[in-house]
C-alpha cells in the first residue's frame, strides 16, 4: 500500500489549520513498517534553503485515515508548542 502524508499546522489560537505544503508519498516495505508520527509525537519540518517553504514544528494533534484504491491518505496535525518542549528534548 502506498501512502500520501499531508501535514497540516495549528497555530496556538487559530481555529484552522495551515496547509503546510506538499504531500510526500512513500512506501511502506513488506514488514509492514514505516515511520508515521502519533498523536502526541513532537514533529520538526525544515523549510527550504531558497526561502520558498517555512519550517514547521509541533505536536502531533491528531492524525486521519482515508484509505481509497490501494492508497492510504492520511492527515497529519501539527499542533504549536512552546520552545521549552523542544529545550526540554535537547537536554535530556
Amino acid at each position: 500500500m502506498k501512502y500520501a502524508i499531508d501535514y497540516q499546522f495549528l497555530p496556538k489560537g487559530a481555529k484552522e489549520v495551515v496547509d503546510i505544503g506538499r504531500v510526500e508519498d512513500i512506501e511502506i516495505d513488506e514488514s509492514g513498517f514505516g515511520l508515521l508520527p502519533a498523536a502526541g509525537d513532537l514533529v520538526a519540518i525544515p523549510g527550504d534553503r531558497s526561502g520558498d517553504r517555512k519550517s514547521f514544528r509541533g505536536r502531533v494533534s491528531r492524525r486521519a485515515f482515508r484509505y481509497v484504491l490501494g492508497y492510504c491518505h492520511v492527515q497529519v496535525v501539527l499542533a504549536e508548542v512552546d520552545d521549552a518542549e523542544w529545550d526540554d528534548l535537547s537536554a535530556k
